[in-house]
Protein backbone atom coordinates (compact mmCIF):
# COMPACT_ATOMS: atom_id res chain seq x y z
CA UNK A 1 0.00 0.00 0.00
CA UNK A 2 2.81 2.40 0.88
CA UNK A 3 4.47 1.90 -2.53
CA UNK A 4 1.15 2.52 -4.29
CA UNK A 5 0.67 5.70 -2.28
CA UNK A 6 4.22 6.88 -3.09
CA UNK A 7 3.64 6.21 -6.80
CA UNK A 8 0.45 8.28 -6.74
CA UNK A 9 2.33 11.21 -5.21
CA UNK A 10 5.07 10.95 -7.86
CA UNK A 11 2.61 10.63 -10.74
CA UNK A 12 0.53 13.56 -9.52
CA UNK A 13 3.57 15.84 -9.64
CA UNK A 14 3.34 16.37 -5.91
CA UNK A 15 6.28 17.40 -3.82
CA UNK A 16 6.72 17.43 -0.09
CA UNK A 17 6.63 20.60 1.97
CA UNK A 18 8.31 21.86 5.16
CA UNK A 19 6.63 22.13 8.56
CA UNK A 20 8.29 24.57 10.97
CA UNK A 21 7.64 24.85 14.70
CA UNK A 22 8.47 28.41 15.75
CA UNK A 23 9.41 29.64 19.23
CA UNK A 24 7.41 32.83 18.75
CA UNK A 25 4.02 33.83 17.46
CA UNK A 26 3.24 34.53 13.79
CA UNK A 27 5.89 32.08 12.55
CA UNK A 28 8.86 33.96 13.89
CA UNK A 29 11.91 33.26 16.03
CA UNK A 30 13.85 30.02 16.08
CA UNK A 31 12.33 26.96 14.40
CA UNK A 32 12.47 23.19 14.43
CA UNK A 33 11.83 21.89 10.92
CA UNK A 34 10.46 18.69 9.45
CA UNK A 35 11.85 19.11 5.95
CA UNK A 36 10.45 17.48 2.82
CA UNK A 37 7.43 16.27 4.71
CA UNK A 38 4.85 13.93 3.17
CA UNK A 39 1.10 13.93 3.86
CA UNK A 40 0.85 10.47 5.38
CA UNK A 41 2.69 11.35 8.58
CA UNK A 42 2.73 13.65 11.57
CA UNK A 43 5.66 15.90 12.39
CA UNK A 44 5.76 15.39 16.13
CA UNK A 45 7.97 17.12 18.63
CA UNK A 46 6.48 15.97 21.91
CA UNK A 47 9.20 17.50 24.05
CA UNK A 48 8.35 21.14 23.21
CA UNK A 49 5.36 23.40 22.87
CA UNK A 50 5.84 25.91 20.06
CA UNK A 51 4.24 29.33 19.71
CA UNK A 52 3.29 28.88 16.06
CA UNK A 53 3.53 26.41 13.17
CA UNK A 54 4.23 27.24 9.53
CA UNK A 55 3.62 25.13 6.43
CA UNK A 56 6.06 26.14 3.65
CA UNK A 57 6.44 25.37 -0.05
CA UNK A 58 2.81 24.53 -0.76
CA UNK A 59 2.33 24.30 -4.55
CA UNK A 60 -0.42 26.74 -5.65
CA UNK A 61 -2.39 23.92 -7.30
CA UNK A 62 -2.73 22.01 -4.02
CA UNK A 63 -5.91 21.90 -1.97
CA UNK A 64 -4.81 20.74 1.50
CA UNK A 65 -5.82 20.87 5.13
CA UNK A 66 -3.11 21.89 7.59
CA UNK A 67 -3.73 20.41 11.04
CA UNK A 68 -1.89 21.12 14.29
CA UNK A 69 -1.82 19.23 17.58
CA UNK A 70 -1.00 19.76 21.22
CA UNK A 71 -0.05 17.30 23.92
CA UNK A 72 2.66 14.72 23.32
CA UNK A 73 3.46 15.09 19.62
CA UNK A 74 0.26 14.53 17.63
CA UNK A 75 -1.97 13.52 20.51
CA UNK A 76 -4.81 16.08 20.52
CA UNK A 77 -5.96 18.06 17.47
CA UNK A 78 -5.78 21.83 18.04
CA UNK A 79 -6.32 23.75 14.78
CA UNK A 80 -7.21 22.85 11.21
CA UNK A 81 -7.11 25.18 8.19
CA UNK A 82 -7.95 24.48 4.54
CA UNK A 83 -5.39 26.01 2.14
CA UNK A 84 -5.94 26.54 -1.61
CA UNK A 85 -3.81 28.65 -3.93
CA UNK A 86 -1.33 29.73 -1.25
CA UNK A 87 2.31 28.67 -0.81
CA UNK A 88 2.41 29.28 2.95
CA UNK A 89 0.16 28.91 6.00
CA UNK A 90 0.81 29.92 9.62
CA UNK A 91 -1.19 28.77 12.63
CA UNK A 92 -0.43 30.95 15.62
CA UNK A 93 -2.64 30.25 18.62
CA UNK A 94 0.28 28.69 20.51
CA UNK A 95 1.13 25.53 22.42
CA UNK A 96 1.75 23.23 19.42
CA UNK A 97 3.54 19.89 19.62
CA UNK A 98 2.68 18.30 16.26
CA UNK A 99 1.42 19.01 12.74
CA UNK A 100 0.40 17.30 9.52
CA UNK A 101 -1.28 18.06 6.21
CA UNK A 102 -3.74 16.07 4.13
CA UNK A 103 -5.06 16.45 0.59
CA UNK A 104 -8.69 17.36 -0.06
CA UNK A 105 -10.89 15.94 -2.83
CA UNK A 106 -8.46 13.99 -4.96
CA UNK A 107 -7.01 10.54 -5.55
CA UNK A 108 -4.34 10.93 -2.86
CA UNK A 109 -6.98 11.67 -0.22
CA UNK A 110 -9.01 8.72 -1.47
CA UNK A 111 -6.01 6.42 -0.91
CA UNK A 112 -6.02 7.07 2.84
CA UNK A 113 -3.95 10.18 3.55
CA UNK A 114 -6.89 11.65 5.51
CA UNK A 115 -7.49 10.85 9.17
CA UNK A 116 -5.03 9.55 11.72
CA UNK A 117 -1.30 9.84 11.22
CA UNK A 118 0.26 6.71 9.76
CA UNK A 119 3.65 7.49 11.30
CA UNK A 120 5.39 10.23 13.26
CA UNK A 121 8.60 11.94 12.22
CA UNK A 122 10.75 14.08 14.49
CA UNK A 123 12.09 17.44 13.31
CA UNK A 124 15.31 17.05 11.33
CA UNK A 125 16.65 20.62 11.51
CA UNK A 126 17.00 23.40 14.07
CA UNK A 127 17.06 26.86 12.46
CA UNK A 128 18.11 29.84 14.57
CA UNK A 129 16.75 33.36 14.08
CA UNK A 130 19.87 34.34 12.12
CA UNK A 131 19.19 31.53 9.61
CA UNK A 132 21.90 29.16 10.86
CA UNK A 133 20.74 25.55 10.56
CA UNK A 134 21.77 22.48 12.53
CA UNK A 135 21.19 18.89 11.40
CA UNK A 136 19.27 16.88 14.02
CA UNK A 137 18.81 13.70 11.94
CA UNK A 138 21.54 11.56 13.49
CA UNK A 139 20.97 12.65 17.09
CA UNK A 140 19.36 10.58 19.84
CA UNK A 141 16.47 12.07 21.83
CA UNK A 142 18.73 13.16 24.70
CA UNK A 143 21.06 14.96 22.26
CA UNK A 144 18.12 16.67 20.55
CA UNK A 145 16.87 17.68 23.99
CA UNK A 146 20.25 19.27 24.76
CA UNK A 147 20.24 21.17 21.45
CA UNK A 148 16.73 22.43 22.06
CA UNK A 149 17.67 23.68 25.53
CA UNK A 150 19.72 26.26 23.67
CA UNK A 151 16.74 27.57 21.75
CA UNK A 152 13.72 27.07 23.99
CA UNK A 153 13.09 28.46 27.44
CA UNK A 154 12.53 25.78 30.07
CA UNK A 155 10.56 25.97 33.28
CA UNK A 156 11.70 24.72 36.69
CA UNK A 157 10.66 21.15 35.96
CA UNK A 158 12.92 21.08 32.88
CA UNK A 159 9.99 20.94 30.46
CA UNK A 160 10.05 23.10 27.36
CA UNK A 161 7.57 25.94 27.25
CA UNK A 162 6.33 28.30 24.58
CA UNK A 163 9.36 30.35 23.62
CA UNK A 164 8.75 33.50 25.65
CA UNK A 165 12.48 33.63 26.24
CA UNK A 166 14.73 32.30 23.51
CA UNK A 167 18.29 31.54 24.53
CA UNK A 168 20.18 30.99 21.27
CA UNK A 169 19.28 33.25 18.36
CA UNK A 170 22.59 33.26 16.46
CA UNK A 171 25.35 30.74 15.76
CA UNK A 172 27.60 32.65 18.19
CA UNK A 173 25.21 31.62 21.02
CA UNK A 174 25.69 27.90 20.33
CA UNK A 175 28.57 26.03 22.01
CA UNK A 176 31.33 24.84 19.67
CA UNK A 177 30.53 21.19 20.51
CA UNK A 178 27.60 21.51 18.08
CA UNK A 179 29.64 23.00 15.18
CA UNK A 180 29.75 19.62 13.41
CA UNK A 181 25.94 19.78 13.08
CA UNK A 182 25.94 23.06 11.12
CA UNK A 183 24.46 22.74 7.67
Amino acid sequence: MHSIYSAIILLSGASALDIRFWTGPNCGGTAMICGGFNPDACCGQGFTQSGSVGFYGIPPSWDITCTTFQGDGCQFQKDSTRIRGQNFACQSSGSYSGAKYTFNNNKIAARGAQGACKRTQKPDTLMLEDGTRYNLQELHDDQIHKMLLLAYWTNQSGMFSIGATVNATTAADVPSEFNHLKM
